[in-house]
């Protein structure tokens, strides 16, 4: 089996095993906007090697092209709770924050209206929202952190949006710390922390479901036949070793059909695909984050249904012998776009 070196790998041919020395390449990650990522990100040059896809995109509200004026209304009564407009002010572009108070008193404000291109919604919260991205092997891939305003229309309709714009919620953050010179908050918006533990879908969207395990459990009960072995490829990662092996199933032992994976003291599962998942978070307010990572699917055992797992190191190990001569369609690979809202610390598929 002739097994040519990718970057970072160096070829013993005597004995078929390829050396795995860690990975020498930059990575390229999306620039951060108003969240923080512990997710890694896949490098470039592995995404250009697979089938590129153009990612899903999303209007934001500041792309509304009819802004109405906002007229200064310092001093108007909200006659249903019989409160009165003190102070407001503009932080970001087409929105204004409104500040009630039912003593008519700028050292107590009771409740805050937010103005988006003229229409109301009252800020019922703010949220700090962790998303804990984890594989169905239990494993975490790391996690994406934002700040998000809960909204809900002063009409009345019962729907809650959320608003995740920096600009707007560091200025609220300000508000909650009493840290605005104008204005005293007076418990009139609540801060929550929401940590929610997400799965990848089939089609690499985000779940809102925790990882089922069993079907590590009946790889390690069940054995499985993948083919005569050919080759193998130690893998170390940041959260734990592989060994990756090749299998050859139509009697050439100049090519192989089958590649598994293996975890130290774990059970062997055949490779049924890798996903390059482009995911974009977003919300009423506009975009949130956009993520770039690397997806094993595996095959469970005995079974063309599917697990997937996040682990970058191994899948750069794994699309490096794409470009291996003895490649014969080991597995599908392919680029994935989901597009993904968040409300409160839930994820919403959109496509």
């Amino acid at each position: 089996m002739a097994i040519m070196p990718v970057s970072g790998v160096s070829v013993n041919k005597k004995n078929n095993i390829i050396n795995f020395e860690g990975k020498k390449n930059k990575e390229v990650t999306a620039p951060q906007r108003s969240y923080t990522s512990s997710v890694k990100a896949i490098p470039l040059a592995v995404l250009i090697a697979m089938s590129p896809v153009n990612a899903s995109s999303a209007n934001t509200i500041s792309s509304q092209p009819n802004v109405e004026t906002i007229e200064n209304t310092v001093g108007v009564t909200n006659n249903q709770d019989n409160i009165k407009l003190v102070f407001e002010e503009s932080p970001a572009e087409r929105s204004r924050f409104q500040f009630y108070s039912k003593t008519n008193n700028k050292n107590s404000i009771d409740e805050v209206v937010l103005r988006l291109t003229g229409h109301p919604f009252d800020v019922e919260k703010l949220v700090n929202t962790t998303l804990e991205l984890v594989g169905d092997d239990g494993i975490s891939a790391g996690e994406v952190k934002f700040k998000q305003l809960i909204l809900a229309p002063s009409t009345g309709e019962p729907v809650t949006m959320g608003d995740a714009n920096e600009t707007r919620c560091e200025y609220i953050q300000k508000f909650i710390d009493g840290k605005l010179p104008s204005v005293k908050n007076n418990n009139a918006i609540p801060v929550e922390n929401q940590k929610r533990v997400i799965r990848l879908g089939l089609g690499c969207e985000l779940q809102n479901v925790k990882p089922n395990t069993s079907w590590l459990v009946d790889g390690a009960n069940r054995k499985e036949a993948f083919g005569l072995e050919i080759g193998h490829l130690d893998v170390k990662t940041k959260t734990g070793d592989y060994r990756v092996t090749v299998y050859d199933m139509d009697d050439s032992k100049n090519d192989f059909e089958v590649v598994t994976i293996k975890r130290e003291d774990g059970p062997e599962f055949k490779v049924a695909a890798l996903r390059g998942a482009q995911v974009k978070l977003e919300d009423f307010g506009g975009d949130i984050a956009n993520l770039n990572f690397g997806v094993i699917e595996l095959n469970k055992r005995h079974s063309k249904n599917t697990a997937r797992i996040i682990n970058n190191e191994l899948f750069e190990a794994l699309a490096g012998l794409l470009r291996d001569t003895g490649y014969n369609n080991a597995f599908e690979t392919s680029i994935t776009s989901s597009l993904v809202s968040v409300l409160n610390g839930v994820v919403y598929p959109k496509n």
